[in-house]
Order: structure tokens, then sequence, then C-alpha cells
């Protein structure tokens, strides 16, 4: 939800209650019971958006812990047999492959842990035949083969979650939209009680909207090294929009400052094709989806094709 709406849903959390407190009052308006009746359906159903979001989110992220962690004992588990095999059949080449540490599997980004376990798997699958006396068997690989598979779809997709994000917003929309229509009419409504002083004067209070954050962007974010965690000064990011089969001309583009950090003001809501660029560095594209009136927060890690290589252990 944008600031704009949990101010609003503030609002009309504390009118609901407050009419509901009062109905004995405001019962006997003039259509007032169907327009309320409305009204009160949903501001409920906009709460239960906004904590099926929290619980899919959390819910996503859990569940992706579980299967790395899971993938990581099994990844570990075949890798310490294979180099062991390597080692005693002298063939460093497959013993440097394979040389991951549960440390090392535990700092790696979830695509890199990805791309870790496929390496493992792969070369254990090659050697499979000659390695049942070091204990690792087709069962094994079956086994770290499902866990690489159930890791890859916890892996959150970026096109899966704009899709699933953009439904809750546009839902969103709708129902502030029509609240709004409601909130009219029972303020035309509540006129015909202005001799009820203090009732009205409450009404007005509770009706008020506070902005709690007048300040929107776009998007906020920082671009740091992945080795070292610095911000890189002068990476450059694009946002092109997407459209159906096809590419428009970019949007925007910032270059970071001293920090690494940029912003981006007045984008409008749609599905971005990011592009973040520097000399030295791996190019790194990545999808993104903004929401009207929003804030989008990334912070992204590049890193140089040489540390990529060196971390993967790739010769």
């Amino acid at each position: 939800m944008t600031d704009l709406q949990e101010n609003k849903l503030s609002m009309q959390l504390a009118l609901r209650e407050f009419l509901t407190d009062n109905d004995a009052i405001t019962s006997v308006l003039p259509g007032y019971p169907s327009v309320f009746s409305s009204f009160r359906a949903n501001v409920t159903e906009i709460q239960e958006i906004r904590e099926l979001q929290e619980i899919n989110i959390k819910g996503a992220r859990e569940r992706k812990e579980i299967y790395r962690k899971d993938l990581e004992a099994k990844a570990l588990g075949v890798a310490i047999k294979t180099q062991v095999y390597a080692k005693m059949n002298d063939l460093p080449l497959l013993a440097s492959a394979v040389n991951y540490t549960k440390s090392k599997m535990a700092k790696a980004q979830d695509t890199i842990m990805r791309d870790i376990a496929e390496v493992i798997y792969n070369h254990a699958q090659a050697n499979l035949a000659a390695m049942a006396d070091y204990g690792v068997t087709a069962a094994m690989l079956v086994d770290l083969r499902a866990a690489i598979d159930l890791y890859v779809e916890a892996i959150p997709d970026p096109r899966l979650a704009t899709t699933e994000k953009k439904k809750a917003t546009d839902r969103l929309k709708v129902l502030f939209r029509e609240n709004d229509d409601y909130l009219k009419k029972l303020d035309l409504l509540m006129e015909l009680l202005r001799t009820e002083e203090m009732f009205y004067g409450q009404y007005k209070n509770v009706r008020k909207l506070i902005e709690t954050n007048k300040k929107v962007y776009s998007v906020i974010g920082k671009i740091t090294d992945f080795k070292t965690g610095l911000g890189v000064k002068g990476a450059k990011i694009s946002f092109t929009p997407k459209k159906v089969n096809e590419l428009a001309g970019v949007a925007a583009e910032r270059v970071c400052g001293d920090q690494g950090g940029f912003i981006v003001k007045s984008l409008a809501e749609g599905e971005y094709l990011t592009l973040i660029r520097k000399s030295g560095y791996m190019e790194k594209v990545m999808t993104v989806y903004i929401a009207d009136g929003d804030t989008y927060r990334l912070n992204v890690a590049i890193e140089t094709e040489e540390d990529y290589r060196r971390r993967l252990e790739i010769v």
C-alpha cells in the first residue's frame, strides 16, 4: 500500500468505529444504512488485502529459507564426498571445482547458491559411476536435484511477484475510489446533524486525513560493490518501460553519487526493465514494478567478472 492509502485506511478505520458506536444517531438518516454498509465492507476488504500481502511475503521468505538450508546441507554432503574422491585419485581440477565450504554457501546470494549447487551436481553426476565407494549414490543425486528444483521455485520470480502485486494494487485503487464516493455521501448526510454539535464536531475530527509522509518518490536506492559493500560512485541505472512484446524508450536514467545512492522521482506506474552499468563491473538487468504513489526501495550489489568467477572458482 502507498503512504496515502495507509493514511486513508487509518482514517477510515477510525471513522468506521466512530459511526458504529453512534449508530443510534446515524441510522435514521435517509440512505445511510446502505452507504455505511458498503463503506464498512470495503474497509474490511482493504484490511484483508494488506494482511494477505504481509503474510504472503513472510511465508515466501520463510519457505525459501527452509529450502535453502536443505539444499546447502545436501550440496555440501555431495561436495565433500566428491572432493575426497578427487583428491584420492589425483584429480585437482575436479577437487577445485567442488571446493565449497559451509561458510561460502551460507554467504552466497540466492542465485549464486543455485549456481554452486548446479556445479556440484553436474560434477558428481559426471563421476557417479566411480564414486560408489565414497558414498555418492544415484539416490543421493536425485535428492540433490529435487532440492535444487524446490529452491529455484522458492526464489521469488520477479514477473510473478509484480503480477500479483499489480492485481492487489489495482483492487485497492477500486476500493479506495469507491470509499471516496461513499465518504462524500456520508459527509452530505452528516450535514443533517449539524444541530448535534458534539457529534458533528467529533465526526469532523475523525474524518480528517492526516498525511504522515508528503514526500513521495518512485525509486530510492543504492548500488554497492558486492565484495566490499561500499557504494559505487558513477554507476548508471536506467528504467525502461515494458509493454506487451516490446520495450519503450528509457524513462529515466541516473548516475549514482559518492555513496552509490540515487533517487528517481515521478515514474509512471508500470513494469520497468532496469539496467545497471559501471565500467569494470558486470552489467545487471532486472525487472521492477512501480506502483502509483509508492516508493520502491532498490538496493543492488554489483561485481566484477573476476570477482564473480573467483567466488564460483571457475577456471
